[in-house]
């Protein structure tokens, strides 16, 4: 049975429900992207905690009772109506009234204290800092995990992209040409109409310049039947996800990535916008950096 790619030999906005769902984090009316349903509080709460411990040495210094007497002071100060109209997002979001009491009380910082000498515990004996956690879901993040020999890989790839672009730099819209993007996802994407396609997962990536550029059957325009199947509101292309975050005519292109006997990652296929052959370092530097991501 051949591959079914949306835009291609199926509709676009289809959205397959058989099997499990692969939650899509892009926008919060994303199918999967939900979780159960949160007290204002407690999301404020996990605002707050995720923001403490991303000062310098807070493993530490959340047993000083006098940097928590500032921290106290801060938090208790801290206006809330921004946060809180980015919490309640969404069709409900001009229904609901905020509050006049504070979501941050003398009581709510002191459970956050406390929450966070665990998790300075936890930290001293993983170096990971579980964060935004509730509801059985939880972001993990660290600033040692990376080891100072992959930064120093990341730092070179970094410079060498840099040098390579010197005589045509890509600035990042709007960041009045202060942020530079090395790799991009936007810059060729597959274009409907333009494209070459393959049916079959061919292309790796060692040879994916000298076998395949070029090749391929040019893609007609996206194919959308009108009546999708499986078609979901809540889809990605859904009606209940905005347009800006849909394109009937480009699409970004994904790298793929297989796990080894070792239990190491390895690309399959190319990075789009990153010459495999050229950057052969680069791509096993990202490898690393993905497995040492992966738990």
């Amino acid at each position: 049975m051949p591959y079914e790619y949306p835009g291609v030999n199926i509709d676009l906005h289809c959205y397959s429900n058989d099997g499990p769902t692969y939650p899509i984090g892009a926008h919060t009316n994303c199918w999967g992207a939900e979780s159960q349903l949160l007290p204002v509080r407690e999301v404020f709460m996990m605002v707050l905690m995720d923001q403490l411990s991303d000062k310098v040495d807070w493993h530490k210094k959340v047993f000083n009772e006098e940097i928590v007497a500032k921290w106290r002071k801060e938090a208790l100060e801290q206006p809330e109506d921004k946060l809180f109209s980015q919490i309640v997002e969404g069709d409900a979001a001009d229904k609901i009234s905020k509050p006049r009491a504070r979501f941050i009380t003398e009581n709510t910082f002191d459970h956050c204290i406390r929450e966070l000498r665990w998790k300075a515990a936890h930290f001293e004996r993983t170096g990971l800092v579980p964060t935004l956690d509730s509801a059985g879901n939880s972001i993990v993040k660290s600033d040692t995990v990376v080891t100072p020999e992959l930064q120093k890989e990341l730092r070179a790839a970094f410079d060498q992209l840099q040098a390579d672009q010197a005589s045509n730099v890509d600035w990042h819209p709007g960041s009045d040409e202060k942020v530079q993007d090395l790799v991009h996802p936007s810059m060729y994407p597959l274009v409907y109409g333009k494209s070459n396609f393959f049916q079959e997962e061919v292309v790796g990536v060692s040879d994916a310049i000298e076998k395949w550029a070029g090749k391929g059957k040019t893609l007609a325009e996206a194919h959308k039947t009108g009546r999708p199947e499986r078609d979901m509101s809540y889809g990605i292309g859904g009606s209940a996800i905005p347009s800006e975050y849909w394109s009937d005519k480009y699409q970004w292109l994904p790298a793929n990535l297989a796990f080894q006997e070792d239990g190491t990652v390895k690309f399959t296929s190319y990075i789009n916008n990153l010459h495999p052959t050229k950057y052969p370092g680069i791509y096993r530097t990202i490898e690393k950096l993905i497995d040492t991501a992966v738990p």
